[in-house]
């Protein structure tokens, strides 16, 4: 798949071939990111948007 995508942008199979092992590292950063922006949209759906994992200042 990540070949694939890269061939839209270049045929120079070097750079499709770096491109791909980096496609493969850094989507599996995409879960974590995606579970994160899920939970904030829950917390703001209902309300809480403050994390609780920081120190509030007195309101």
């Amino acid at each position: 798949m990540p070949q694939t995508v890269l061939g839209f942008y270049t045929n120079d199979a070097e750079v499709i071939a770096i491109g791909t092992r980096h496609l493969r590292i850094v989507g599996f950063s995409y879960i974590p990111a995606a579970l994160a922006t899920s939970y904030i949209a829950t917390l703001r759906s209902i309300q809480y948007p403050r994390s609780r994992s920081l120190p509030q200042p007195p309101l």
